[in-house]
């Protein structure tokens, strides 16, 4: 649940909430680290503006980020995950995420 003082606002789009909170007429949004890292944080507007609270994970959340794959392409899928288990194993993940990333993409 959540305060009752809070109003929830669902959008179907991540840039309504951007836009709600630019103009004042929410006070906060919950989505996507990468997407906002990649998008809202990067607009001159948004430069007053920073990540609070813990990275939500677990449940409908999954855990960090991910891709989808039709469930037919197994064989895709399969070099997806070698690719990653590989670059995870020499530390090139760690890397690659600490230079674009301020919090961890994968947990």
């Amino acid at each position: 649940g959540y305060d009752k003082s809070a109003t929830l606002v669902v959008y179907d789009t991540t840039q309504g909430p951007e836009l709600d909170l630019l103009a004042g007429r929410i006070d906060a949004m919950v989505g996507n680290e990468v997407s906002y890292f990649v998008g809202f944080f990067k607009r001159p507007d948004a430069k007053d503006y920073e990540f609070v609270g813990p990275q939500l994970t677990g449940g409908v959340l999954g855990e960090g980020a991910g891709i989808a794959v039709r469930k037919e392409d197994t064989a895709l899928r399969d070099r997806f995950n070698k690719a990653i288990d590989a670059i995870v194993a020499d530390g090139s993940y760690e890397r690659i995420s600490k230079k674009y990333f301020p919090f961890k993409v994968m947990l």
